[in-house]
């Protein structure tokens, strides 16, 4: 956890047709920059990785079906929300 204050949420959603998972940190949110540009392969804001981990998280998510959409929370917090139907558990 490099980019949240001291908390990082996971909430979990299920309906009839669609798994929703959000993951919510406390800190200060996405910056404009890099918000236009996750998962594009080869982006990263610190020495630690090579910038990958999302593109190819993109890519498996989108590879089952499934989307998944960045933004900042109406409090500012960065937001990963990730969708599946539920189809995929059968």
């Amino acid at each position: 956890i490099i980019y949240s204050k001291s908390k990082v949420n996971i909430v979990l959603d299920s309906s009839e047709k669609k798994i929703i998972i959000k993951i919510i940190d406390n800190g200060d949110g996405f910056s404009k920059d890099v918000l236009d540009k996750l998962g594009e392969p080869y982006l990263s804001k610190n020495n630690q990785g090579m910038g990958l981990g999302i593109f190819i998280s993109k890519n498996l998510i989108e590879n089952m079906n499934g989307n998944i959409n960045f933004y900042n929370s109406q409090e500012k917090h960065a937001t990963v929300e990730i969708k599946f139907e539920k189809t995929i558990l059968v």
